[in-house]
This record gives structure tokens, C-alpha cells and sequence, in this order.
């Protein structure tokens, strides 16, 4: 008898034992998924402050009213652009070189307000280009 109490003692705690463990690995591994689940909101909730951030400042400067303005005249002319990266690059360099060919052409001369004028038009195509660019990487990430 007193064996038999032994044997169902032992049978108890054993598995009392491993239901514990298991509850505990359960519990780990619940608590490893809400960890990952928490740092991945901080993350979107991080970018998503950047962003609005980001707004705000450009609602404060007026260029970035005119890089707006350049990337609604893209749209209407081109329509929605998702083109590759090296498409993009060849598209970028290209406004690039209008940028750079405007600066050499006034090295060894003072630029006058109509070369500053167009400087600043090329510049702002430039980073209407990288707008774009970024856009169609975010439709481009989306849809993975």
C-alpha cells in the first residue's frame, strides 16, 4: 500500500512537473510574441511620428510647397511611375547632371538671378525625382 501511495507520489509530481514546464514554455515563448508584438508598434509608431514630423516641417517650408507642386505636374504628365531602381537612378542622375551643368556653367562667373532661377527649378525637379522614388518604393513594399 504504502508503495502503491509512493508510485502515484512520484507519478503526481513527475507529472505535475512536466505540465509545469510545459506551462512554462507556453508561457516563454507567449511572452517572447508580445515582446516582438510591442517593439514592432514602438517601431511603426516611431516611424509614424517621423513622418508626421516630417509633414509639419515641410506645412513650415515653403519649398517644400514648390516640391509638391513639381510632383503633382509629374503625375499629371507621367501618370503613377513604378519603375525600377536602376530606372530611377537613370531618371535622377539625369536631373543631377542638369544641376551640375547649371553650376559649371557659372564657375568662373558670378550666377546671375535667372541662372539662380533655373538652378533652383532643377534642384527642385531633383527632389521631386527622389519623392517619386521613395513613393513607389512605399507602393512597391505594400504589396509584398
Amino acid at each position: 500500500m504504502i508503495s502503491l501511495l509512493k508510485r502515484i507520489c512520484n507519478w503526481w509530481r513527475l507529472n505535475h512537473l512536466q505540465k509545469m514546464q510545459e506551462l512554462q514554455e507556453r508561457i516563454s515563448m507567449d511572452l517572447e510574441a508580445l515582446c516582438e508584438g510591442i517593439h514592432m508598434a514602438y517601431r511603426v509608431a516611431k516611424m509614424q511620428s517621423a513622418k508626421l514630423e516630417a509633414q509639419r516641417a515641410a506645412e513650415e517650408d515653403p519649398n517644400w510647397a514648390w516640391i509638391k507642386a513639381e510632383r503633382a505636374k509629374q503625375d499629371a504628365r507621367w501618370g503613377e511611375q513604378n519603375h525600377n531602381d536602376f530606372r530611377w537612378l537613370a531618371i535622377l542622375s539625369k536631373g543631377i547632371g542638369k544641376v551640375a551643368a547649371c553650376i559649371v556653367s557659372h564657375i568662373n562667373e558670378p550666377m546671375t538671378a535667372i541662372g539662380a532661377t533655373f538652378l533652383k527649378n532643377e534642384l527642385i525637379q531633383v527632389a521631386a525625382v527622389c519623392v517619386a522614388w521613395s513613393e513607389c518604393i512605399e507602393r512597391r513594399n505594400s504589396e509584398t
